[in-house]
């Protein structure tokens, strides 16, 4: 594992030593950003088809989404980029967690500096699971046809 990650020495070595397991985020992070920066022959459609699979899975949740990002509406969320938002959550260590009356929520927030745009989008912890899930899936799917 790298430091490059973003994690301190001690984290990475507990991890590599088995005395603790990786955060979901750090899940996150492996399955959103490092494919992307990482397998050579990552086309624009192959991107497409696993932001498609993301947004199916997500649309079946019960999601909170702010956006002021062109061409998405708050109202409505199949105009939304969840690839996109959270990849760029997830690699800027923008998530913020929460437990509201017994439930625990994950915030991703993504933010252009540049143009003041920004989206927020909030989920239950237990959905990320279905997240990964469908990430791992898309990615083995791609390494198969190599």
């Amino acid at each position: 594992m790298s430091l490059s990650l973003g994690q301190s020495q001690s984290y990475i070595n507990n991890i590599e030593n088995k005395k603790a397991l990786p955060s979901m985020q750090m899940f996150l992070y492996i399955l959103l950003v490092m494919p992307k920066e990482t397998l050579l022959g990552l086309d624009t459609t192959t991107i497409n088809s696993w932001e498609n699979a993301l947004k199916t899975t997500i649309q079946s949740f019960n999601v909170n989404v702010t956006t002021t990002y062109p061409g998405e509406s708050s109202s409505d969320l199949s105009t939304v980029n969840y690839y996109r938002h959270i990849r760029n959550a997830v690699s800027h260590a923008k998530c913020v967690y929460e437990t509201e009356k017994g439930r625990t929520y994950v915030t991703f927030k993504d933010k252009d500096p540049k143009n003041s745009y920004h989206c927020e989008i909030k989920m239950l912890t237990s959905d990320v699971e279905s997240i990964l899930e469908v990430l791992q899936k898309q990615i083995m799917i791609y390494l198969n046809r190599q």
